[in-house]
């Protein structure tokens, strides 16, 4: 009988062993166990089940699993595009002071300049596909990769590890953080969202700050 237990304890050490190999390539943000079953949805594209997953993590509160959420209504992923549940989880992430959320706030203010641009450009006549919002939402979450499909920059966004971003949309989150444009207002952490796009060598950004710093030395 303690031949068996010790088999047991020795089997289930080793499959916890190999579980932490497997979530050793994750960036430290998804190793947590509670990830466990959306990440391997996730991997193995079983992407209805990781709604499912995600949706049961964003009832409680969790910002990382709200970000998944929201983005698999921006791209069509595991459900039906819906901006507006995409929107109401950003906000409730953001709240948080995750990142990656505030980042993805920033993806509407730029879409909409981009659409307003298009309506300036060829007045009524202009073609807001829901293709054109695809090619938008697809870039901005493929920063730094080349995936071949929607599901391959939904992937990378989620679940890679290093730098992700784009300076544009950087920028048009501290807009959005600082004028609380969804119901989220964050001067300070709108500021810094502004300075790294500045860093970056976003035109927009850069010249947002020289105003407030010729302001600021006028006073």
């Amino acid at each position: 009988m303690k031949k068996i237990i010790i088999c047991l304890v020795l089997i289930i050490t080793c499959m916890d062993a190999f579980a932490q190999m497997q979530n050793s390539n994750l960036p430290i943000e998804w190793q947590n166990a509670k990830y466990r079953e959306l990440i391997k949805a996730i991997s193995s594209e079983e992407y209805v089940k990781a709604f499912n997953e995600a949706t049961m993590l964003s009832a409680s509160g969790d910002s990382q699993a709200q970000c998944v959420l929201a983005a698999m209504y921006l791209c069509g992923v595991g459900t039906f595009r819906n901006y507006e549940s995409a929107q109401e989880l950003l906000v409730k992430a953001a709240k948080q002071g995750y990142s990656r959320g505030e980042y993805m706030l920033g993806g509407f203010g730029s879409l909409k300049k981009q659409h307003d641009f298009m309506k300036a450009l060829l007045g009524d006549d202009a073609d807001e596909t829901e293709t054109d919002d695809n090619i938008f939402w697809y870039q901005m979450m493929s920063t730094n990769t080349k995936p071949d499909n929607f599901k391959g920059a939904f992937n990378w966004f989620l679940l890679k590890d290093g730098e992700w971003g784009y300076r544009d949309i950087m920028f048009y989150a501290g807009i959005e953080l600082i004028k609380g444009t969804y119901g989220y207002q964050n001067q300070e952490n709108g500021l810094k969202w502004i300075v790294k796009s500045a860093q970056l060598g976003y035109g927009e950004a850069i010249e947002l700050i020289k105003q407030l710093q010729n302001a600021s030395d006028n006073e």
